[in-house]
């Protein structure tokens, strides 16, 4: 994130924060660590320069496996494999719009490593815009900033507090609501972005909500109805111009935005809560999650979770039993509520603890690597191991001696995470 002007992070006067449970699970650093991001789109770390540090730190491009899930008799070839839906859609991204949402951790969360992929993939494939954020998104995230009036929204996270499950987000696992009549969210816009979409969910009483772009109205939305709404943007607009959602009172509660500049296209949709794992996707509201994944109808979801299931697990909190069963029971709900979707784990990275001055990787991270590898071959989903692509068990000592991660040991500083995105993206590319 840009931090040379304060108007780039969003106010939060007004707002009582509960980052408890992510600063246990992540530790102050690492929460520090999120704001490292992307200045702006396509802000990304020069080719060569991560060609010369792949080498320097032992990174491997590592194929995603793709086990069959439909095999045909021994004298022939598999049918279909875990992820040839979604290599098909990518192939008619130049005439339809295609999604893939990237249900992550916070790795991601300041568009790290999908940053990076989202732009080789695009740049392959055709892109259709920056596309979607949670509604809370900080600033820098895809060059956007966001702002909000002092004390006006109420913001609501999954992560920060346990009474928070079953709570509706939809997909985003972020909602913010009007206090009152005139409360404004202010979204910055791209001379490429075209349309918006917002996202929200329905709650009885919800006061309209307006849209406008400098004086001019776009329309107005029911936030009682529905589950989202498309604008078009006015062109010619200039470039410092800003979309501007003003509640005319309480109750609208909207979770995302998808900022888009052509009606087709590939779009990479990343969301990450700070401390997610498995179980805190499986907290989400299930009818709202429903609802927008209907809405949003992805052709691949990748869920990059592992890291902090191993942490928890170290800690006592939960263990690898339980992790298995939070796994399968969340690839269940999504195959049930995206019956369209293709499905690839994304395995956790390599982190370090330091041992008697030597810093050594943390432990189960293999473990939860080879169930969710399991998993993914069982239940018919794509994988790639992060951990290999690293270059291994232990990857993490040249890791941190070319000084590419945060000082935390699990978060990557941007080349690194620019590093993973393209292997892989690259990955993608080489099965297609």
């Amino acid at each position: 994130m840009d931090h040379k002007t304060q108007a780039h992070k969003p106010r939060m006067s007004g707002i009582r924060l509960k980052p408890a449970t992510c600063l246990a699970i992540l530790g102050p650093v690492a929460l520090l660590a999120l704001f490292s991001g992307p200045a702006r789109a396509g802000d990304f770390t020069d080719p060569k320069k991560l060609q010369a540090l792949k080498a320097k730190i032992g990174a491997v491009d590592v194929p995603i496996l793709d086990p069959c899930v439909d095999p045909g008799p021994k004298a022939e070839p598999c049918r279909r494999r875990a992820l040839d839906r979604a290599k098909k859609a990518f192939l008619e991204a130049k005439t339809k719009p295609v999604r893939v949402l990237h249900l992550g951790d916070s790795h991601v969360a300041a568009d790290l490593i999908t940053g990076m992929t989202r732009d080789r993939l695009q740049t392959e494939y055709g892109g259709g815009g920056r596309g979607f954020i949670h509604v809370d998104q900080l600033v820098g995230y895809g060059g956007r900033r966001q702002t909000k009036g002092d004390g006006d929204w109420e913001r609501d996270r999954i992560v920060d507090a346990k009474e928070k499950a079953g709570r509706p987000y939809g997909f985003s696992g972020v909602a913010l609501e009007p206090k009152k009549k005139g409360a404004k969210l202010t979204f910055s816009l791209t001379p490429e972005d075209t349309r918006v979409v917002v996202y929200y969910v329905p709650q009885a009483g919800a006061a309209e909500v307006v849209a406008k772009v400098g004086k001019a109205e776009l329309g107005r939305f029911d936030p009682s109805q529905g589950q989202s709404v498309a604008f078009e943007l006015p062109t010619g607009r200039g470039k410092k111009s800003e979309l501007v959602l003003e509640a005319q009172g309480p109750k609208a509660r909207i979770v995302g935005l998808s900022f888009e500049s052509a009606p087709t296209g590939l779009f990479y949709d990343a969301i990450g809560p700070v401390g997610a794992d498995a179980r805190v996707y499986l907290d989400l509201g299930r009818d709202s999650l429903q609802a927008h994944l209907t809405a949003h109808d992805p052709a691949l979801i990748v869920l990059m979770v592992g890291g902090n299931d191993a942490l928890k697990s170290r800690k006592g909190w939960t263990n690898l039993e339980q992790v298995e069963k939070d796994h399968r029971e969340l690839l269940a709900v999504l195959k049930q509520f995206a019956p369209n979707a293709d499905c690839l784990l994304f395995g956790p990275m390599d982190a370090g603890d330091k041992v008697k001055g030597k810093v050594v990787s943390k432990a189960l991270l293999v473990e939860t690597r080879d169930l969710q590898k399991k998993l993914a071959e069982e239940l018919g989903c794509g994988f790639w191991d992060t951990l290999e692509a690293m270059g291994g068990t232990g990857s993490i000592t040249k890791w941190e001696k070319a000084k590419v991660m945060n000082g935390d040991l699990v978060h990557p500083k941007k080349p690194a995470g620019d590093l993973l995105g393209l292997l892989f993206a690259e990955a993608w590319l080489a099965g297609k």
